[in-house]
């Protein structure tokens, strides 16, 4: 199983990528690789926003997990993918397919048309290793941390891994949907809200 976690802020943002594999009981967990990048300096042309890093952590992560399961699926054998996402906006925006601004739906187009991963759960800050590359830590406190080692629910069998239901986010905070008189021009695709 491939798994991936995907984190920003307002400074940074990457994604951490583990290989769990379970043999006769016993599992076994590796980073695979992580990638973290500095958010774009302040550009007249484009704002950034939590949410919108957020994307761009999510993308870069999906387009790994797309390279590392058609790289290593020739060899082997990937049960399936899963990718945990600390972001309740950007869940919803993948999950429901909303009407969103150009600069989003594209990237959220990408993320869903790959078809690599249909398995995305949510997941606390607290519980991402790859919150760890975001914030500021000593090398020691680096070095001790879950991110090289994996988070310790990939320990448990893949029955007992966290998937809870983000509650839903609060339509103030959906920052990337369109507008509602902005539909024709901008909508991209539709939005199907649950009551």
């Amino acid at each position: 199983r491939l798994v991936a976690y995907s984190e920003a802020n307002l400074h940074a943002y990457g994604y951490a990528l583990y290989a769990f594999q379970e043999i006769n009981g016993e599992r076994s967990v590796r980073l695979i690789q992580g990638k973290f990048r500095l958010v774009p300096g302040k550009n007249k042309n484009a704002v950034v926003t939590v949410p919108r890093a957020e994307l761009w952590a999510a993308l870069l992560a999906n387009r790994a997990l797309l390279f590392l399961k058609e790289t290593l699926g020739r060899r082997w054998n990937v049960a399936s993918v899963t990718h945990y996402i600390d972001s309740q906006i950007v869940l919803h925006w993948l999950k429901n397919g909303c009407l969103l601004r150009k600069y989003e739906a594209r990237r959220v187009q990408e993320i869903t048309d790959s078809n690599v991963c249909s398995d995305r759960r949510y997941i606390s800050s607290a519980e991402n290793p790859a919150d760890h590359c975001t914030k500021p830590l000593s090398y020691a406190a680096f070095i001790d941390s879950a991110f090289l080692s994996g988070p310790a629910h990939l320990q448990r069998p893949y029955e007992e891994w966290p998937n809870p239901s983000p509650p839903p986010p609060a339509p103030a905070l959906l920052q990337g949907e369109v507008p509602s008189r902005h539909k024709k021009k901008e909508a991209i695709r539709a939005c199907v809200f649950a009551a």
